[in-house]
C-alpha cells in the first residue's frame, strides 16, 4: 500500500522504506504530477530542485507552479526591467541603509521616510553568517524578539513601504485562508520558504517585535505549541478554506496572532486526512491574523533589516 493511499491513521513506516527511497519516490511522484498539470520535465525538475523534501506536501503543485512562473514573471529580463536588487543593486555582502519613502496606507506610521538596514546577497549560505551576526547585534535586549519573513522582493518592497496587509494572504494556510501572515523563529525556515520556485529574487524580512505586543493583556493570541488537539482542529479547518463562519467564529473570532509548529502534510490535510500530530516542533510560526494589529505589528520601526537574495 502507497503511503497516499493511507487515511486516518497515523503509519510507522520505519524500516519498511529508506529515506532515500521515499525522497526518490516523492520527487518522481511530484515532477510526474507537474508534467500533467503543463510543464516540460526540464521545467518541473528545475521546481523540484528548489523545494526541500519534507516541504512538497506543504502545498499544491499547483501553487507551486503558480509561485514558479509568477517569479520568472517578474524577475525574468525578458519579461520586465526590474533590477537584481531592488535598493543598491551595487553593494553586495555588506550591509547598508536606505532611505525609504513610506506610503500612507499605515496611518500607524508618523513618518514619509525612514532608514532600514539591507544587505544584497548572492550566497545563501554566506548570508546566514551575516544574518547571525546581525541577529546577536540586535538581539541585546531581553523584552524584544526577532522573527524572520520569507517572501519575494516586490512584497518586501510593499511590506516596507505600505505595511502589513493581512487581506494579501494566500489560501489554505495552516492557521489561516487569504487572511494571514506569517513568520519564523528561524533564519533558515523563512531562507528555505523564500526560495522555493525563485532562484533569486527572494528575501527574508527581519523583524525585532516588543515582547510587550506579543503578551500584552488586551491581545488575543493563541499558543498552540504544546496543545496537539486545537492545533490539529484549526489546521484542518484552515487547510480546508475555513469555509464555515459559525466554525470561523468558534476557533477564530477576534484572534489577532497564533503561535503553533508547521503542519508538513498540508495538502493530505485539505483532502480531509488527519494532521499526523504536531510537525517541526523545534522551531515555530506566528500568524498575524488581525488588520489593526498587524498595522501595528509592521511598523517600519519593527522591521530591523532585509535580506535581498
Amino acid at each position: 500500500m502507497k503511503e497516499d493511499e493511507i487515511e486516518g491513521e497515523e503509519v510507522d513506516l520505519t524500516g519498511a522504506v529508506s529515506g532515500t527511497e521515499v525522497s526518490t519516490g516523492k520527487s518522481e511522484k511530484f515532477i510526474s504530477t507537474v508534467q500533467n498539470l503543463g510543464l516540460t520535465k526540464e521545467t518541473a525538475e528545475q521546481l523540484f530542485s528548489t523545494l526541500p523534501i519534507e516541504y512538497i506536501d506543504l502545498q499544491t503543485p499547483s501553487y507551486w507552479i503558480i509561485r514558479y512562473i509568477t517569479n520568472i514573471i517578474e524577475s525574468h529580463p525578458v519579461f520586465t526591467n526590474v533590477p537584481r536588487y531592488m535598493y543598491s543593486e551595487d553593494k553586495i555582502g555588506e550591509w547598508f541603509e536606505e532611505n525609504i519613502e513610506l506610503t500612507e496606507t499605515n496611518e500607524m506610521r508618523d513618518t514619509s521616510t525612514f532608514k532600514i538596514k539591507m544587505i544584497n546577497h548572492d550566497s545563501s549560505a554566506k548570508s546566514k553568517t551575516a544574518v547571525d551576526e546581525f541577529v546577536e547585534e540586535i538581539q541585546t535586549e531581553e523584552n524584544c524578539e526577532v522573527l524572520f519573513h520569507g517572501t519575494d522582493h516586490t512584497s518586501a518592497k510593499s511590506i516596507i513601504e505600505e505595511g502589513i496587509l493581512i487581506s494579501k494572504g494566500k489560501k489554505y494556510q495552516d492557521f489561516s485562508s487569504y487572511d494571514g501572515f506569517y513568520l519564523s523563529d528561524s533564519y533558515e525556515k523563512a531562507l528555505q520558504w523564500s526560495s522555493i520556485g525563485r532562484k533569486h529574487h527572494h528575501a527574508v524580512l527581519v523583524f525585532k517585535i516588543q515582547k510587550s505586543l506579543l503578551e500584552a493583556d488586551g491581545v488575543k493570541r493563541l499558543d498552540l505549541s504544546g496543545d496537539k488537539k486545537g492545533w490539529e482542529e484549526i489546521v484542518q479547518f484552515c487547510r480546508k478554506g475555513c469555509s464555515y463562519q459559525k466554525t470561523k467564529r468558534r476557533l477564530l473570532g477576534g484572534v489577532e496572532f497564533i503561535k503553533g509548529p508547521m503542519c508538513l502534510n498540508g495538502r493530505d490535510v485539505a483532502k480531509g486526512k488527519k494532521a499526523p500530530g504536531v510537525g517541526g516542533t523545534e522551531n515555530y510560526q506566528i500568524c498575524v491574523r488581525d488588520e489593526d494589529y498587524a498595522k501595528m505589528f509592521g511598523m517600519v520601526e519593527n522591521i530591523a533589516g532585509i535580506v535581498f537574495l
